[in-house]
């Protein structure tokens, strides 16, 4: 089965999953990496668009229906795996990689390129905070919410610590006469 994926330029699960929990820590250089794997590899890139629409199609389901298994074709395990990975994600989110992963294959159909048009999609699914349409605005927002409730239930285990450099204190220029 591998053999016969390799030749018609599928990828096994484990790298689309590793490129879905790439984008949800937002890692764009291993997502590059990963596509680029994949790229050298000879893996089809419309496909490639086409099988993650189908995994963030399946998080949108197991987020909005009660029996996501009656909609979603694939085995239990395969099933448990998919629901883990759409914790990863707000509703808003996966919404907004549809309408990136949507756009980016309608485009790869269209240029010659397609390796690039696949880039652009997963950065711009790294990086929401640079689009200003309503689904990104909206997937910052539900992202935010998440984070905020998660620190009010003391339990906000992905947060970062962050390394603010701090200035040095300059003193105070004043033209009066220090106190003798």
């Amino acid at each position: 089965i591998q053999t016969v994926s390799a030749c018609a330029g599928l990828m096994g699960r484990e790298h689309l999953y590793a490129l879905i929990k790439a984008v949800a820590n937002k890692d764009t250089a291993k997502c590059l990496n990963i596509l680029d794997e994949l790229h050298k590899a000879s893996c089809d890139t419309e496909r490639l668009c086409s099988e993650l629409i189908d995994q963030f199609r399946s998080f949108l389901i197991i987020k909005t229906v009660q029996h996501p298994e009656n909609l979603i074709i694939c085995t239990a395990e395969e099933l448990e795996t998919v629901k883990a990975l759409s914790n990863m994600f707000t509703s808003d989110f996966v919404m907004f990689a549809l309408n990136v992963l949507t756009s980016a294959s309608q485009a790869i159909k269209k240029t010659q390129n397609r390796r690039i048009e696949a880039e652009i999609a997963l950065i711009r699914m790294c990086r929401p905070e640079g689009e200003n349409d309503v689904s990104a605005l909206n997937a910052r927002i539900a992202q935010l919410e998440k984070e905020i409730a998660l620190l009010k239930s003391g339990s906000f285990v992905q947060a970062k610590e962050i390394s603010v450099p701090v200035p040095k204190a300059e003193p105070i220029k004043t033209d009066i006469p220090p106190d003798r």
